[in-house]
């Protein structure tokens, strides 16, 4: 009921939507060029991970494995250009 009354009215609402809107579309974009370049990735592995290996050193990573399971495991270049708003 809070959740309604917060979108719907209050006097405070409008304010508060509009700093949360631009803070989670920008945190939202910030995501996406991180997560375009391991999208981008998924075929060849090649990007240096957090434990300072690369995905084929490794049993890959997350993009490898979930485009692999969705059938989009030759899509990735395509997919992490889309992903991406920037040139690739």
């Amino acid at each position: 009921m809070r959740t309604v009354r917060l979108v719907n009215g209050g006097r405070r609402s409008g304010s508060l939507l509009q700093i949360l809107v631009p803070v989670a579309c920008w945190w939202t974009g910030q995501n996406l060029l991180d997560v375009a370049l391991y999208v981008n990735d998924a075929r060849a592995l090649t990007l240096v991970l957090l434990g300072g290996r690369t995905g084929a050193e490794v049993e890959g990573h997350d993009w490898a494995f979930i485009l692999g399971r969705l059938g989009l495991l030759a899509h990735d270049h395509s997919r992490g250009r889309s992903t991406s708003p920037g040139p690739s």
